[in-house]
């Protein structure tokens, strides 16, 4: 019985795990688009020494719809208990 309990906790998932989502809108086209985040495979983890400011993860994600080929690029920056700085897209409009 100890043996699956080890297991299960490899396979528990806490909630810097769950999964983010964003409504980007097209600058050009106007389609809006969802972006679906996995915290922990597409933040940048960024290495700070002590007393060091600024964000200690960031997602730079590169979007392109279905209507036109305009290409955005969502940035998102988190603080250390993955709560959201700043976020921006170029080329489009980030609503969530």
């Amino acid at each position: 019985m100890r043996i699956f309990e080890s297991i299960k906790k490899l396979f528990n998932t806490n909630s810097k795990k769950e999964q983010l989502t964003f409504s980007v809108q097209c600058g050009k086209c106007q389609e809006i688009i969802i972006v679906k985040v996995n915290p922990t495979n597409d933040l940048m983890n960024q290495y700070k020494g002590v007393g060091d400011s600024g964000p200690a993860f960031i997602l730079k994600k590169e979007i392109l719809g279905n209507n036109c080929n305009n290409l955005m690029q969502l940035t998102v920056e988190f603080d250390e208990n993955y709560n959201i700085l700043s976020k921006s897209v170029r080329g489009g409009e980030v609503s969530s």
